[in-house]
């Protein structure tokens, strides 16, 4: 009877299944988009999914959508016993990864320029161009809360001084003639308040 059904081309009970042709297809399947590195992530590569990031993240979304709270504690639950049993190698891979998310995200930079960045300033800030590296913390992205653009590395101290001064160059430089004010009074011994 089954092999009746597929002669006469009628579906099984099985799930129809699209299947791509065996040649290079570089456009996303769901929208036509051109697949570029930029679109298209390397594990999305490497197990041949022809979807862009964005239609993934719209399919992963409604897939979520659909779980009951009863699965998702449980793929929370499976998920936490594996990452109990990985290596430091591979906690580290991890937090790198998660860690190139966040700069992509907050700053539209990979891991790879921080690195460079770093590299470029010899792990210095770039105002006090001292090695600060306080409790573990590297160096903070320090960027233009305007425009958005990425400006150089700085510690903590001098990316929030900057931020507090709201990146005002009036602001600073009032704050340069204080503390000039106040030391010309101090060397000349007058009264301090």
């Amino acid at each position: 009877m089954k092999n009746e059904e597929k002669k006469m081309g009628k579906s099984s009970d099985k799930k129809f299944r699209y299947k791509r042709p065996k040649t290079e297809y570089t456009n996303c399947m769901k929208c036509g988009e051109e697949l570029t590195n930029m679109n298209w992530s390397e594990s999305q590569q490497k197990y041949k999914r022809f979807i862009c990031m964005p239609c993934w993240t719209k399919r992963q979304k409604v897939y979520a959508a659909k779980l009951t709270l009863e699965q998702k504690l449980a793929a929370r639950n499976k998920y936490n016993e594996q990452r109990r049993n990985w290596t430091p190698e591979r906690k580290e891979k991890n937090r790198q990864r998660c860690y190139n998310n966040w700069l992509r995200k907050k700053y539209g930079i990979s891991l790879s320029d921080f690195n460079a960045m770093f590299i470029a300033q010899e792990g210095k800030c770039s105002i006090c161009k001292t090695i600060k590296n306080i409790k573990g913390k590297e160096l903070h992205v320090d960027h233009c809360h305007i425009s958005g653009q990425v400006r150089a590395l700085l510690c903590a101290q001098c990316n929030m001084m900057l931020g507090l001064a709201k990146d005002s160059t009036n602001i600073l430089n009032n704050a340069i003639e204080y503390i000039n004010f106040h030391e010309a009074r101090k060397i000349a011994g007058g009264k301090q308040f």
